[in-house]
């Protein structure tokens, strides 16, 4: 079989939407389906156009923030003024 560059990208793809469903269901079990959603699409992104190597931590650093961030808070928390 050979490897077009075509075939190079459904590859990856594949391999990014496999990583992705890490951070999905992080996000799914911590009521973040924002942030696993995301995470599940910047992975497969990620896969199709750069490859599985720089899917695999973005997965994780998705994963992670999924996981730490709590339900319901900011992102970004911007000073207040008063």
């Amino acid at each position: 079989m050979e490897l077009t560059p075509c075939s190079c990208m459904m590859l990856g793809f594949f391999a990014g939407l496999l990583v992705g469903i890490v951070p999905l269901i992080a996000g799914l079990k911590q009521d973040n389906v924002g942030l696993g959603m995301g995470g599940f699409l910047v992975s497969a992104l990620a896969g199709a156009l750069l490859g599985v190597l720089p899917a695999l931590p973005l997965a994780g650093v998705c994963t992670w923030v999924a996981v730490r961030k709590p339900h319901g808070s900011p992102a970004i928390v911007a000073p207040t003024r008063e």
